[in-house]
């Protein structure tokens, strides 16, 4: 999938966790996991401010 994206010139990141699989154990990484998730909502996600 990454590869996949970065041919079509999506912005992408792959971000890899030593010893860990699909599911991420150690706490360190999941909150890294979950800090990644919430900068990409306040990027991609984040309410537009009406001009006054």
């Amino acid at each position: 999938m990454y590869q996949a994206l970065k041919n079509v010139g999506t912005e992408t990141q792959l971000i890899i966790y030593p010893g860990e699989n699909h599911g991420i154990a150690k706490p360190s990484f999941r909150r890294d996991v979950m800090q990644r998730y919430l900068d990409w909502y306040a990027k991609y996600l984040k309410r537009a401010t009406p001009s006054n």
